[in-house]
């Protein structure tokens, strides 16, 4: 599982659904069908959800925005500003987003993952990490997560 740090503004619409794809500089190597967790960055800091990712498109950043301006959740010129330089630009489409039932702080996460820091930009979590993550749902939602992580 693949653990994204998000700006808080952009967390909510992903979880809303209205934010569909998240945009990388770097193409993770997570593949459709798998899941991701959502970390909200500063001032919120924590763990607020999951996605299920539905494809990853890279392409160049101009041809990026044409396939997913409408779903992106950034104005052309966010977008132009996180690309600024880039040759190439990774879209995570995004499906089916679950607001964790509370939230896990950065304390709690520290505490369960010691040495644990909240990532620039992606990292993968270990079995143990995502075992925390899938027990904060309920037995059908934690069933249909392992599902994917096995």
């Amino acid at each position: 599982m693949l653990l994204l740090s998000i700006h808080p503004k952009y967390v909510e619409k992903i979880i809303r659904g209205e934010k569909q794809v998240e945009l990388r500089r770097q193409r993770p190597r997570s593949q459709p069908g798998d899941w991701l967790a959502v970390y909200a960055t500063l001032p919120v800091q924590q763990l607020v959800g999951v996605a299920r990712i539905e494809q990853i498109l890279v392409a160049s950043p101009s041809q990026l925005w044409n396939q997913t301006a409408g779903r992106a959740g950034v104005t052309h010129d966010e977008f132009r500003a996180y690309f600024r330089e880039a040759e190439m630009a990774t879209g995570i489409v995004l499906a089916e987003p679950l607001r964790l039932p509370a939230p896990v702080s950065l304390a709690r996460l520290r505490t369960a993952w010691p040495g644990f820091r909240p990532p620039q930009s992606f990292l993968y979590l270990t079995d143990e990490q995502v075992e925390l993550v899938v027990n904060q749902f309920d037995a059908q939602v934690r069933q249909k997560l392992l599902k994917s992580v096995v």
